[in-house]
């Protein structure tokens, strides 16, 4: 350690006090790669590619998601939200993000990436001249399932990322990076903490369960839904090498696949039928796959109602879908809010969001207009922006309007009090 680096230490353990939290965890690594679990790309092909289910449920809270409309905004010296004119760099990337995506795309794959892997990574590529030299010009994201972490020491733990895929391995500059992750309580020297946790890691037994299900019932039709064994029917007399194997072949031939699902063959052999196996029913492999079905829909917080093509009544559903809004989709948009803010870090500009079109949030907004109308101590103003609508720069909707018809209370006990005076009793 040179002169200069010890100074820089002494000097950041002067500032920070040491973080003892991070000498503990961080210390034995220094330019290493934190181990990417092999999870990440086994709940990619097994759970969302391999899945109907996890397919379902992560391509409904993404495709909502993305039905978001988000737009740039900066804030003036008052501390006034003010949109962004749709010319501005940002909105512009936010409508186009990479000559690959719009913006519906881009949001639906960041969602998805988080939903599947607990992680989502955006890659800023910036201008490299002119006025904007060093501003970002677009967005990447990547994908997460390939994406390790390099460890920089105790001192700077996330030094860089890299992308690898196949023989290609490519290293990004950690400033040129944005992670999002769920929170993760595995805590260890390999830094797994530094990754998110996928909703999908506490159920990767039940799409274990689920998968094996499905392939037990393509195994039950396939063999006309019962398995069995054809023997002679004389044990003092049994079947020769060749006569199995032509049974066998017949067997492949006539019996099994879906065509020939409980078709009726003859022969001039005797034989006897020896049952090993149940049908689907029987082995209440069907249950098995709606418990594992509803099970996937509590990991990732969704009303399993709003699957349910039978049982479920209309105000069931509306309530679920107006559930999954509120407690699915807008947290994840919080995420990806927090992640395309800290692409424009420094630009005092940042995204904003609305999703008062959503049809589940409709019959709320009207309980809000209602509300508001009596709210009078807003300003026009101040209740779109509450309604997540766009402001007015009409400075007439700044102004605070008081209804006319209502006055103080000590008006009104004056007013009592002279009217109690003034009033004529009656001679008793």
């Amino acid at each position: 350690m040179n002169l200069f680096q010890r100074i820089s230490k002494k000097a950041y353990d002067y500032i920070t006090g040491g973080n003892l939290l991070n000498k503990s965890v961080y210390s034995f690594f220094s330019g290493w790669f934190f181990t990417l679990t092999r999870n990440k790309k086994t709940f990619v092909d097994e759970g969302y590619r391999g899945n109907i289910d996890v397919y379902s449920i992560v391509k409904l809270i993404s495709s909502k998601v993305a039905d978001a409309k988000f737009r740039g905004v900066t804030y003036d010296a008052k501390g006034k939200e003010v949109d962004l004119p749709p010319n501005d760099p940002m909105n512009i990337t936010l409508k186009r993000p990479n000559e690959n995506d719009r913006q519906q795309q881009f949001i639906e794959a960041l969602a998805s990436w988080l939903l599947i892997t607990g992680d989502y990574y955006i890659y800023k590529l910036r201008y490299i001249s002119g006025k904007d030299k060093g501003k970002v010009n677009k967005l990447y994201y990547m994908p997460s399932q390939y994406v390790q972490i390099i460890g920089g020491g105790w001192l700077d733990p996330i030094k860089a990322y890299k992308l690898i895929i196949g023989d290609q391995e490519v290293i990004f500059p950690k400033e040129d990076v944005v992670h999002i992750k769920y929170f993760n309580p595995n805590w260890d020297i390999s830094g797994t903490q530094l990754y998110g946790q996928s909703p999908l890691e506490a159920a990767l037994k039940t799409i274990q369960s689920s998968n094996e299900g499905v392939n037990a019932k393509i195994k039950a039709f396939i063999n006309g839904g019962v398995a069995g064994l054809l023997t002679g029917d004389n044990p003092d007399m049994p079947l020769s090498v060749e006569q199995v194997a032509q049974f066998n072949e017949m067997i492949q031939n006539k019996l099994t696949g879906s065509n020939n699902a409980h078709r009726i063959s003859g022969t001039n052999g005797s034989l006897k039928y020896q049952k090993i196996g149940e049908s689907p029913a029987d082995l209440e492999i069907l249950k098995s796959l709606q418990f594992d079905a509803n099970a996937l829909c509590k990991v990732f917080g969704v009303d399993p109602a709003i699957f349910d093509t039978e049982g479920a009544s209309y105000n069931n559903k509306k309530e679920a879908y107006k559930a999954l809004v509120n407690n699915v989709v807008t947290p994840i948009l919080n995420l990806i809010k927090d992640g395309l803010d800290e692409c424009y870090e420094g630009e005092n500009k940042y995204v904003a969001y609305s999703i008062a079109h959503f049809p589940e949030m409709q019959q709320d907004l009207g309980e809000m207009v209602t509300s508001l109308e009596k709210a009078w101590w807003f300003s026009p103003n101040q209740k779109l922006a509450k309604m997540n609508e766009e402001i007015s720069k009409d400075p007439l909707m700044d102004k605070i309007y008081i209804p006319s018809n209502l006055v103080p209370l000590d008006e009104i006990s004056l007013n009592l009090d002279n009217t109690l005076k003034n009033y004529d009793y009656p001679n008793d």
